[in-house]
């Protein structure tokens, strides 16, 4: 009974043992449930407010790029409203009616800072762009105009001048007393007038005055040429320097003159040191559609530029690289105008030598960016073609580089059209080639 007993207790120990680890095990169960439920909604929470957060500043963002948007169109109306519009010669919608066209749009103004040294190196290359009957006008007139810039302040310093003493010439010359002093006639002739009349008296101030004016504009004259001889370093001005103000005057007119003679004595030898005109090119270009070699019996539309070689007979280049790029600006619907530049790849874009001429071919293909592209669509794009030429002239191996624009809006590119042949026969069967028909153009499939 005993041992019965002691195991029925044994028993009993275990099951609330049991139940005891059950009933711990469940709350630890029930505590992970709670804070995983806690970690869920704290995550849920923190998304919540992010996904807030980001759509708050998406619409921030889209405010924010709306407001730029309408700034932006107010400024381009105001714009439009204060600057001279240039209309297109075509109704096209596509176009904003404020830019400039065509070659107008090259005319554009750029703002930029600017200092001394970029003011000198502008007007130096603008020198340089000048044509040669321009550019030497301006050489001639460079010292005449900083001369009549000192004159005025010679004239400022007048009493610091005088005339040699011992010039019968200007020996009655007293630049202070003509320059400043009262107008009155002679006594002997006030004398006379007074007794003649008020008439004489009238018609001896008037000489009196016309005689000081023509007084003054003499010395003027002498002032003005005192400068020129400055200037110039010819010397031979009959005025001589009393003072200090006027000597500083001098001296500072004849510093400016002698950075001004080297100035325009870099831009002469920089002209001369440049080779004469090399290469003349066609003023417009063509888009025809042609028969092509080697693709087939489908019609291919061309683009055609051609350029000539001009000068001597002799005149040569070698190492010739030829580029012609398009460009076209095209709207966003927000209405911003962007330009976008298109390399065309040409059948030939290099020769090792060139005497003649050359003509340019783009085949517009599949992957061609004129590609389905009409008239209409260059001109509501304001398309533009740019060839660019590069080489060595053979005789001096001098480099030549040139530059040509066609724009679509100024009629210089041709639809439907063909070049002449430069290459003739004369009449005492000589084969010439005649580069008075670089422009001549014809209606494709017109011989005439």
């Amino acid at each position: 009974l005993w041992n019965g007993g002691n195991a029925s207790r044994r028993e009993r120990g275990v099951h609330s043992g049991g139940a005891q680890q059950q009933r711990s095990s469940r709350q630890q169960q029930q505590q992970q449930q709670q804070q995983q439920a806690a970690a869920a909604a704290a995550a849920a929470a923190a998304a919540a407010t992010s996904s807030k957060q980001q759509q708050q500043q998406q619409q921030q963002q889209q405010q924010h790029q709306r407001h730029e948007d309408q700034r932006e169109r107010d400024l381009r109306k105001r714009e439009a409203e204060e600057s001279p519009l240039i209309p297109p010669p075509h109704s096209l919608s596509s176009r904003p009616l404020f830019v400039p066209c065509g070659r107008a749009r090259s005319k554009l103004a750029v703002k930029q800072q600017e200092s001394v040294l970029t003011w000198l190196s502008h007007s130096y290359n603008w020198l340089l762009r000048l044509n040669n009957m321009a550019f030497v006008l301006l050489i001639m007139a460079a010292p005449v105009l900083l001369a009549l810039l000192f004159t005025p302040l010679f004239l400022a310093v007048a009493p610091g001048f005088a005339f040699p003493p011992d010039s019968p010439e200007f020996e009655a010359l007293d630049i202070p007393a003509i320059l400043s002093g009262p107008l009155a006639p002679p006594l002997d002739q006030w004398e006379r007038a007074t007794r003649a009349g008020p008439v004489a008296v009238a018609v001896c101030w008037v000489c009196a005055a016309m005689v000081r004016v023509g007084q003054q504009m003499y010395i003027a004259l002498h002032f003005f040429l005192f400068a020129l001889s400055l200037c110039t370093t010819f010397g031979g001005s009959p005025l001589q320097v009393l003072s200090p103000s006027a000597l500083l005057l001098a001296n500072l007119l004849t510093l400016l003159a002698q950075l001004l003679f080297v100035f325009l004595s870099g831009a002469v030898f920089a002209r001369i040191g440049r080779p004469a005109e090399t290469v003349r090119c066609s003023r417009f270009i063509t888009l025809a559609t042609q028969a092509v070699a080697g693709h087939g019996a489908e019609n291919k539309r061309i683009l055609t530029a051609r350029f000539a070689l001009v000068g001597l007979n002799t005149h040569e280049l070698v190492n010739v690289k030829m580029a012609l790029s398009l460009r076209r600006f095209l709207a966003s619907p927000s209405g911003e105008v962007r330009c976008t530049l298109h390399d065309l790849e040409l059948v030939k874009s290099e020769q090792p030598f060139l005497r003649f001429g050359f003509n340019m071919r783009h085949i517009v293909g599949e992957a061609s960016p004129l590609h389905g592209l009409s008239l209409n669509d260059l001109l509501a794009s304001d398309a533009s073609f740019s060839l660019t030429i590069s080489g060595l002239e053979r005789s001096s191996l001098q480099p030549v580089f040139v530059v040509k624009e066609y724009y679509a809006f100024d009629g210089e590119v041709l639809w439907e059209y063909e070049f002449l042949d430069l290459l003739r026969i004369a009449s005492d069967l000589v084969p010439t080639v005649d580069h008075s028909r670089l422009d001549v153009v014809q209606p494709l499939n017109t011989h005439t």
